[in-house]
């Protein structure tokens, strides 16, 4: 929930600021997370921690934003989107084995390492121009702008909230949890292989048909799960959700670059902070649905969202290009 300040900062006083600053924390939160082992010091350093580190991923959006147009820029987001994944999955397999084997305070320690590292690759980067603050919200509030966060919410509520009960309805058919986990990392090969087809797609087709198609390919995701639960089904569930992690999240979030081009970074975050917030929502309004087992009527719910979601942004994107100077008239951006 750090993210629209972050955003807010890096507007004022420069992506590159903000970036070194998270970065610092990031390092001295790892520290700190090393020397504590008792319940509340380690709560609040590993909540300072994800503050800090809250910040890097929207703020790279930004700097991509700024850096790139038209395909160029979607093809580069994609490319960030597959490195992330891999990053995730190997930060959490390394994690594991790391604190299982030997000790979890070298996770926090590498963490840190990891911080300082970044922060001496940044050490020859130039300083970007910021904007007055007063400009900054008056676009990232524009009407527009509330309307990408609107998506967001409810695209966080789709994509994210049904991504979790994925490892739990397989549970729920009488699979292992080892087995549950390694089908339901399909997701990141579908983010992996979407991620690699969206870099064609974009020079092909413009991005309110990459938005309809990815939601598409979302409703198809919930619609098998809906109509019957075998493990087989949940796998290219999880698979179908990350292609369309791939397609329809990062045609969003190529939008939501562009919504508000003098706030940009604090557009940015408050997209990525929708996003999280849709995903509590749907968690806290379904979690009494996974209690009882109904994770059919769940499936179908999130199909039903997921629809709403690919017509109201395919739409919404369309009437947005059709103002006077918004984005570009490429495919990727139109």
């Amino acid at each position: 929930m750090g993210q629209p300040v972050w955003g807010l900062l890096s507007d004022r006083f420069g992506r590159l600021t903000v970036l070194r600053v998270a970065l610092a924390g990031g390092m001295v939160g790892g520290v700190a997370s090393t020397l504590f082992s008792t319940y509340l010091p380690l709560l609040l350093a590993r909540s300072f921690t994800g503050l800090m580190i809250g910040a890097l991923y929207p703020t790279l959006l930004t700097l991509l934003g700024d850096s790139r147009t038209g395909v160029d820029r979607a093809r580069s987001l994609s490319a960030l989107q597959i490195y992330a994944s891999l990053g995730t999955t190997t930060a959490t397999l390394s994690a594991g084995t790391i604190a299982a084997l030997l000790d979890w305070r070298l996770v926090f320690g590498l963490t840190a390492l990891g911080c300082l590292a970044l922060l001496c690759a940044l050490r020859g980067a130039t300083a970007d121009a910021a904007e007055q603050p007063t400009a900054v919200l008056r676009q990232a509030l524009s009407a527009s702008a509330l309307g990408v966060y609107a998506l967001a919410v409810l695209m966080g509520a789709v994509l994210m909230g049904v991504l979790a009960y994925i490892a739990p309805a397989l549970q729920h058919t009488g699979v292992g949890v080892g087995v549950a986990g390694v089908l339901a990392a399909g997701y990141g090969v579908g983010v992996i292989s979407g991620a690699h087809l969206m870099r064609r797609l974009v020079r092909r087709f413009f991005r309110t048909g990459l938005i309809a198609t990815g939601g598409t390919v979302l409703a198809c995701a919930c619609a098998v799960s809906a109509l019957t639960l075998t493990p087989p089904v949940l796998a290219v569930t999880a698979l179908l959700i990350g292609v369309s992690s791939a397609v329809l999240n990062v045609s969003v979030q190529g939008w939501a670059t562009e919504v508000a081009p003098r706030a940009r970074a604090t557009s940015v975050s408050l997209f990525a902070c929708s996003l999280f917030l849709g995903s509590s929502l749907s968690t806290f309004l379904t979690a009494g649905l996974a209690q009882q087992g109904r994770y059919g009527l769940i499936f179908s719910l999130a199909l039903l969202a997921s629809t709403a979601l690919t017509v109201v942004a395919a739409l919404g994107h369309a009437s947005w290009m059709r103002r006077p100077g918004a984005g570009g008239r490429g495919p990727g951006a139109a």
